[in-house]
């Protein structure tokens, strides 16, 4: 049950979503492209969870803006690369930026939001702690170009730790940094380590349950995916049980760990793991009954 100060949190947090969202197109704005690309939609996980952490740890509602709009900016200028990379011609129901405006306007356009979201990041009041936080950011990004590249190049998967290893490098980093900015503004460090591991171990398990659904698509592109992994050692009754405990696994971890974060600052990912786990039992149940 909802305590009262948290129910609070919630009507401030939709009040500082409104704001994000007008500095987000601040932000865009006189570059067609780029806004064209933030105005096609998106879930806006990252920024929320960011927003909801950053007030939890009571900063600003302008740090909390400027910290969750770094990370939705650097979010989609990724999106906008891996666009480019595996031949979308649409996101969201509509032309993706290569499609729309050719690929080298995409390549500046996916650059131009990183420069926009480092630009956010220097604007946060809390300047005692903008070298972190500028480091934390520049780790995240490079870590998830090395998963990049692994995921790109990787025609084979060897283990299932192989695995796990290019899914924590390139879905992790974009995924803890909405949980880790906010700690570092708040000197809250010593939890830092508990945060980027939760997260990435949530990253791992979304992928993995993305395998199940994606795993003919996966397979006839050559992409790594856990459950074709598991079906070459495997019958394929037996690698789907290993597939789905291994999510299980790694989302109660999740839940373990996203606890063990100050202020309750986590519960924006301890609702998505909750609704995961549900989502894995329900997969599960449909597939026994196909």
């Amino acid at each position: 049950m909802n305590s009262p100060l948290r129910l609070s949190l919630a009507d401030k947090t939709k009040s500082v979503q409104r704001q994000c969202e007008r500095f987000l197109n601040t932000q865009v704005a006189g570059h067609q492209p780029a806004d064209y690309h933030l105005k096609t939609g998106g879930s806006r996980t990252r920024m929320n969870i960011c927003i909801d952490a950053s007030l939890s740890l009571g900063l600003s509602d302008s740090d909390a803006v400027r910290l969750s709009a770094s990370i939705e900016l650097m979010h989609n200028a990724s999106l906008v690369h891996d666009d480019i990379q595996d031949h979308d011609p649409t996101r969201r129901g509509m032309e993706t930026v290569w499609s729309k405006f050719g690929h080298n306007v995409a390549i500046c356009t996916g650059d131009y939001l990183i420069t926009k979201a480092f630009g956010s990041l220097a604007s946060v009041s809390c300047s005692g702690a903008l070298p972190l936080l500028l480091e934390e950011m520049q780790q995240a990004v490079s870590e998830t170009i090395y998963g990049q590249l692994e995921d790109l190049t990787t025609k084979e998967v060897n283990s299932a730790k192989q695995y796990e290893q290019i899914a924590a490098k390139k879905a992790g980093p974009l995924l803890y940094l909405p949980l880790v900015l906010p700690l570092v503004a708040s000197n809250e460090t010593v939890s830092v380590s508990i945060a980027k591991r939760s997260a990435t171990n949530f990253a791992v398990a979304y992928q993995i349950l993305d395998d199940l659904s994606d795993s003919v698509d996966d397979g006839s592109k050559s992409r790594p995916n856990l459950l074709n992994f598991y079906k070459q050692h495997n019958d394929p009754s037996t690698a789907y049980k290993l597939t789905v405990q291994r999510a299980r696994y790694l989302l109660k971890s999740c839940e373990r760990d996203f606890g063990k974060l100050p202020n309750d600052c986590a519960a924006g990912f301890l609702n998505k793991t909750v609704y995961l786990l549900g989502e894995l039992e329900r997969h599960t149940h449909e597939s026994r009954n196909q």
